[in-house]
């Protein structure tokens, strides 16, 4: 693997193009919104989470203090489901690159992988077939490709793959994907930010690390090594990438009628601030008795919560009594 270190300045570049890529699709995304409510606002969510988290303003600079910087704005930002698992694993993956201006590839993807874990661990009660299944998949195929001593171009690339077909599959995780006939729109979401984000590092790097492994023989041993231990997960997965002609050629929107008619449980998707940290727990456990989808994410100075509910007026109350002061209710 190329030795080549990138900067913070590159992975905040990627972010962004994954932002541009995500605006392009963001309406098709929000069509296929189906879980945990049909409210068709999950390409939205995330466009918004993500684009305010990379507003640095006035701050010019690329350091460590910059990382913090958009992961605070992420969670303080989030939007619904989505938003709030995607702020979850911006501050994960933020969290976890080293200081320093030159981040190893080996960093990177690790840091990425403790991103995708972050997102997971957010979740009262984690569901398969969604957002953090494509997270899971993407971080374990990006970590063995690693292994394999792959450039990060084509660690990330690898990565995305994956992704696709995990996206393929979420249906038959899911039964109301299923009986709606789409995948998962927060995972297709997270899929055109990764999609950016391949994009933007391959600009940029990509032809100078393929001359550059062209001239080592370790690599191209490794490389062999690695098609004949992966021979049958590569057929299955050009087999399920035939599939994602479906997603991709025109973007027909789906037909999800009968979804949109399904009575709703919990009617209001509730969001707030709460001037203290420490008490995740605590808060969870008040929680429960509301609602579902509930998010509970931490910064240095305060705590982000996002809960479906019928009774919004007592969630605050309790939580206000109980817990600390409301910043502000969404």
């Amino acid at each position: 693997m190329t030795k080549k270190a990138i900067s913070y300045r590159v992975i905040i570049n990627m972010l962004r193009e994954g932002l541009d890529n995500l605006y392009e699709f963001k309406d098709y995304v929000n069509s296929l919104n189906v879980f945990p409510v049909p409210d068709g606002d999950t390409g939205s969510n995330m466009y918004i989470t993500l684009k305010d988290a990379l507003n640095l303003g006035e701050n010019n600079k690329y350091d460590k203090e910059t990382l913090k910087i958009v992961s605070n704005n992420a969670i303080y930002s989030s939007r619904g489901n989505s938003g709030t698992i995607l702020a979850m694993f911006i501050k994960g993956f933020f969290d976890n690159i080293p200081d320093g201006e030159n981040i190893s590839h080996k960093d990177f993807v690790k840091s990425f992988s403790e991103g995708c874990k972050s997102a997971r661990k957010c979740l009262d009660k984690p569901v398969e077939g969604t957002i953090i299944t494509v997270m899971d998949e993407t971080s374990k195929e990006m970590l063995t490709s690693m292994k394999y001593r792959d450039t990060l171009g084509q660690i990330l690339q690898n990565g995305l793959k994956k992704a696709k077909v995990t996206l393929t599959k979420t249906p038959e995780m899911l039964p109301i994907l299923k009986k709606a006939g789409v995948v998962d729109a927060g995972g297709q979401g997270f899929i055109y930010i990764l999609e950016g984000m391949s994009n933007e590092y391959s600009n940029i790097y990509s032809q100078s690390e393929y001359r550059e492994s062209m001239g080592k023989l370790s690599i191209v041993v490794f490389g062999i090594h690695r098609n004949i231990n992966r021979k049958l997960s590569n057929v299955t997965a050009n087999i399920s990438i035939d599939n994602l002609k479906s997603i991709y050629n025109g973007l027909k929107l789906p037909d999800i009628t009968s979804v949109w008619k399904r009575k709703i449980e919990f009617k209001y998707d509730v969001e707030f601030i709460i001037n203290t940290t420490g008490k995740e727990k605590e808060i969870h456990s008040l929680l429960r008795k509301y609602g579902d989808s509930i998010i509970i994410v931490e910064t240095d100075v305060a705590t982000k919560v996002h809960i479906h509910t019928n009774q919004p007026d007592d969630v605050f109350n309790e939580v206000s009594s109980r817990i600390g002061e409301i910043r502000n209710g969404m």
